[in-house]
């Protein structure tokens, strides 16, 4: 079929020349003069006549006027379809265009194991490819230091209106918590909630040793003050910290209603051990200088190399977490083993360290009956021969780091395997205090806050934290 098929021959000729058709008009209004001017009347067939040719004229003026109409509408509509057509084509291509985009570069921004740097170029190249418009809905969807930094340099070449867009992108992003409320362990009422977590280097000095991998410290202390809202704890024994990364992240926990305060047992060289607790419901007394004094050969015991058994001494603590008249004391003993297997010397140092534990505890049971919780980073699975000692304790009983059977505490750097290395240990008068019927959740009780946080691994650390917990030993009436 033709696109535009030729006029007919009368329509043609009436609308091609509009001076015609003027100089038509002019002639009838001659005419017409003409009449007006004429003294004598005419007859009734000189009048006809003469009506019959006015008539005539303006009939044929209005069907030319008509036609011409008719004609410019016709290529109006003709054209109007065609721009629409070609409109509607461009969008099309531009969808498509999105969409490969989207597929193409997607993965990079949403994988588990994406590193800050590709989500990063992952928004960038939806800006390039697809749209501002695209990439900023992505980086709302998957929001990290990556997504951040990334929209932060969009805007910096971005018109005004998607300035707009992106600004309220980056506010909503800010404002929301930076970990999942729907978590498998939540702190409650009317119990007391003790976990360990080994932060994996989280000071200042020690995140920018590591590289910190595309990350901010703002970001990193961000979502983990947001991990610890939701679990919600009353204690959280932290490795690898120090005073100054614990002062940021507490006053990131007071904004968020967490109300947090800290103690840590410093160490010359070495990160920290400390304590992260809810200050309206627990005290804490640090008893660790104390305690040196009293199990100093224990404490400064070293190997048959000369290694001492602890490069981080213990934090030993007496904490009374009190809800209304429900109250529970307890000794706490945070501990960080050292770390490195199969080297036999630094096996002799955790072997050692947990004989001269065990040798604590039981002198502490023996001379004061105290309720221990002993916890932390033992960088040994439970049944390894160097915890022996612990394990076999008829003071002390373990809660297992399970998932499915298999331990889960250190989830590794990308395909590395898990292994329970994080332990949580309690004397045995709290055996039956253990409140048993809340694990019931899939990974008891080690908390996988890796499926719930993205990016967990670069954000936060390659431990996962381990809760239990324990209703109070007295309680309301």
């Amino acid at each position: 079929m033709m696109d535009n098929p030729p006029p007919r021959s009368g329509q043609a000729d009436l609308g091609r020349d509009p001076g015609d058709l003027a100089r038509r008009i002019d002639g009838i209004e001659e005419r017409l003069k003409e009449l007006k001017e004429q003294p004598k009347p005419k007859d009734g067939w000189d009048k006809f006549s003469t009506v019959t040719a006015f008539l005539s004229s303006v009939l044929l003026a209005g069907l030319a006027t008509t036609f011409t109409i008719i004609y410019q509408s016709d290529e109006a509509d003709r054209r109007g379809r065609a721009e629409l057509s070609q409109s509607r084509q461009q969008d099309h291509q531009n969808r498509v265009r999105e969409l490969e985009a989207v597929a193409k570069f997607v993965p990079y921004l949403t994988g588990r194991e994406a590193s800050e740097d590709s989500k990063k170029l992952a928004v960038i190249a939806l800006r390039e490819f697809a749209s501002t418009g695209v990439a900023t809905k992505f980086a709302e969807a998957f929001p990290s230091d990556g997504t951040i930094r990334a929209l932060t340099e969009i805007r910096s070449t971005a018109s005004t209106t998607e300035q707009k867009v992106i600004d309220a992108a980056l506010a909503r992003i800010r404002a929301a918590p930076a970990a999942s409320n729907a978590l498998p362990f939540k702190g409650e009422l009317h119990r007391a909630d003790i976990g360990t977590w080994n932060l994996r280097w989280f000071t200042k000095q020690g995140f920018a040793a590591s590289g910190s991998r595309g990350v901010s410290w703002e970001r990193r202390v961000e979502t983990v003050a947001g991990a610890i809202v939701g679990l919600d704890p009353d204690i959280l024994a932290v490795t690898e910290v120090d005073s100054s990364a614990l002062n940021d992240l507490v006053q990131v926990l007071e904004t968020k209603g967490y109300p947090a305060s800290f103690v840590t047992r410093r160490a010359t060289g070495q990160p920290e051990v400390g304590i992260v607790y809810n200050k309206n419901k627990v005290t804490v007394s640090d008893l660790s200088a104390d305690f040196d004094r009293k199990f100093k050969s224990e404490l400064e015991a070293t190997t048959s190399g000369g290694l001492a058994a602890f490069v981080r001494k213990p934090l030993f603590a007496r904490v009374s977490i009190k809800e209304r008249c429900e109250v529970v004391s307890l000794m706490l003993m945070v501990v960080h083993l050292k770390a490195g297997f199969p080297r036999p010397d630094i096996v002799e140092q955790r072997l050692l360290a947990a004989r001269s534990l065990a040798e604590i505890v039981k002198r502490i049971r023996r001379e004061t009956n105290e309720s221990i919780v002993l916890l932390g980073d033992f960088n040994d699975p439970l049944d390894s021969p160097q915890l022996q000692p612990l394990t076999g304790s008829s003071d002390l009983i373990h809660v297992s780091e399970t998932e499915g059977g298999t331990p889960v505490s250190w989830i590794g750097m990308r395909d590395q395997g898990t292994v329970a290395l994080d332990h949580i240990m309690v004397s045995r008068d709290l055996a039956n205090r253990i409140r048993s019927d809340q694990f019931r959740w899939k990974d008891a009780p080690a908390v996988r806050l890796d499926q719930e946080i993205q990016s967990y691994r670069e954000l936060v650390s390659d431990h996962v934290p381990v809760m239990i917990p324990l209703s109070y030993l007295q309680e309301c009436r």
